[in-house]
């Protein structure tokens, strides 16, 4: 709520807010919008601001005023059907309550988070082209919103910027992670084509009433966009995720052999019998290095390590931590002071 209304004031104090008396024309967008999705005018506050970037954002509490801000570098290069894909893609974040996760969480995001917030702008995207009801419409305020181009540089043909979604998985395809909180606007686009097949307007332009077609094809849409993102973006981290397990492993059993001060030579050979060359490396590490010397770089290893676990997923790491602890019969508790005390 104090979020709210902090941006609230610095939009009254530094915007222009959009009614039929100061923006006419954006307001007849906006009011389709709202015809559309059947909300209350009265609940959603709209701003313009000068700024040179191409930009929009919304925030809102549920059941609560939908308060909306969009650049008018950004408004100056849409054309009526874009503005409505533009407007209904924010509305879509309040009326699904988008806030909570993105504008409100982000000093905890972690990664499994991220992804969430990644699938809410596929959501926004379909309030969006329901609004504007057109493929082309909602896919070049993309190409705009990417570009900055507005109608009289920019081609309308979309099949280039689809196109574009080719080059991106082949590039991402090498990359250990993806830490944005949007996917790549072509991959939207994509997607949108993908829902565009499930013909949701009449020739009026009216919204099909959703029949058990249309829900099956929505599992299918949503499994193969699922898939197609995860695939770019998560799943070489979560390959990386499960790297870090087993060097997180390798360094916690190390770290127990050698409290002692002593790491003998049965020790090493079950250590190689378990991690094999990563524990010749580790070895390497600690000789000539005094006791403490080598707890210490273990420790420093084991935290930062462990961090990177905590990021990506806190709930798989805490899980697998305790099963490290377990197996080595040593208390938790201990360990996780040691390693992250706050």
């Amino acid at each position: 709520i104090h979020q709210i209304n902090s941006t609230k004031r610095s939009l009254l104090s530094n915007s222009l807010r959009v009614t039929r008396q100061t923006v006419p024309a954006l307001y007849i967008q906006i009011e389709e919008c709202l015809e559309i999705l059947k909300i209350n005018q009265n609940t959603v506050d709209i701003y313009v601001y000068s700024k040179p970037d191409y930009n929009a954002f919304s925030i809102s509490q549920m059941d609560a005023t939908i308060l909306i801000g969009i650049s008018s570098s950004l408004i100056k290069i849409l054309n009526p059907g874009e503005i409505k894909f533009l407007v209904g893609h924010e509305l879509g974040h309040g009326i699904l309550g988008h806030s909570e996760s993105t504008h409100l969480s982000k000093g905890n995001l972690n990664y499994q988070l991220l992804k969430s917030i990644r699938n809410m702008e596929i959501s926004a995207d379909r309030i969006g082209y329901l609004c504007s009801k057109s493929l082309d419409h909602s896919i070049t305020s993309m190409m705009k919103l990417a570009s900055g181009l507005d109608g009289e540089m920019l081609s309308t043909d979309i099949r280039p910027f689809l196109d574009q979604s080719i080059d991106i998985e082949e590039m991402m395809a090498t990359q250990i992670g993806n830490y944005s909180t949007h996917p790549p606007l072509p991959i939207r686009a994509k997607a949108l084509v993908l829902l565009s097949t499930l013909s949701l307007f009449d020739e009026s332009g009216t919204l099909n009433n959703l029949t058990n077609e249309h829900n099956k094809k929505i599992v299918s849409i949503n499994h193969q966009i699922t898939n197609l993102v995860s695939t770019l973006m998560d799943e070489n981290r979560e390959q990386s995720f499960k790297t870090s397990q087993q060097f997180f492993k390798l360094l916690l059993y190390t770290w127990y052999y050698s409290v002692d001060g002593v790491l003998s030579k049965k020790e090493q050979d079950h250590l190689l019998e378990l991690f094999g060359d990563k524990a010749k490396k580790i070895f390497s590490l600690m000789v000539g290095s005094s006791t403490n010397g080598v707890l210490d770089m273990l420790e420093r290893k084991l935290k930062d390590t462990f961090d990177d676990m905590l990021y990506y997923s806190r709930d798989s790491s805490l899980e697998y931590f305790n099963k490290c602890c377990d197996d080595l019969n040593i208390s938790s508790d201990e360990i996780i002071q040691m390693i992250n005390p706050f």
